[in-house]
């Protein structure tokens, strides 16, 4: 009994500590890039699209998987050279409502936003927008972190149109990736 209360309450401090810092490192970064570094000059990682001042780019040399399914690449967006949005397509509805639920124990209750054509769920950390958009009938779901220092310099309808043009080749699925866990539930 002793034993398991030590174990209990050496989980609850490790939480107590580790979640704080899990969400300070996304007020200055994403998957261990700093918001507005030049993505351009950073090994492996290509071109996917350019529009305007706004450039997409894709590293296919790293993989991420939330609760062991492997995502397709994740999108970084960059605005006048420097880092401000990371997109992530989701595949399935139940990985969908995972994160939704995640993201509401982690930042607390999102604002959503429903549409004829959408539901959009949003949060804001620090200097982060999040949303997690969600189709209706087979529509694209995805996860976005926005850097807002940047991306409020462009319109939200800017947003929209650019991010409807990227298109990303689905990941084979009979091969073998090495994949890195993004969110683990």
């Amino acid at each position: 009994m002793k034993k398991t209360l030590i174990i209990l309450g050496a989980l609850v401090l490790f939480f107590t500590f580790a979640y704080p810092a899990i969400s300070a490192d996304l007020k200055n970064e994403f998957l261990g890039i700093e918001w507005g570094t030049d993505i351009s000059n950073l090994k492996g990682f290509r071109v996917l699209s350019k529009r305007g001042d706004v450039v997409y780019y894709i590293n296919h040399d790293k993989v991420y998987q939330i609760n062991n399914m492997v995502l397709p690449p994740v999108i970084y967006g960059s605005y006048l050279g420097k880092f401000f949005a990371a997109y992530i397509r989701l595949d399935t509805p139940e990985l969908f409502d995972e994160i939704n639920s995640y993201m509401n124990s982690k930042y607390g209750l999102s604002v959503i936003n429903v549409s004829s054509r959408q539901q959009v769920y949003k949060w804001k950390y620090d200097k982060i927008k999040i949303k997690l958009k969600g189709g209706y009938e087979g529509k694209k779901m995805k996860l976005a972190f926005y850097f807002t220092p940047l991306a409020n310099k462009l319109n939200e309808g800017q947003h929209e149109e650019y991010e409807q043009s990227i298109q990303v080749l689905p990941i084979k699925k009979n091969k073998k990736y090495p994949a890195i866990p993004l969110l683990i539930f």
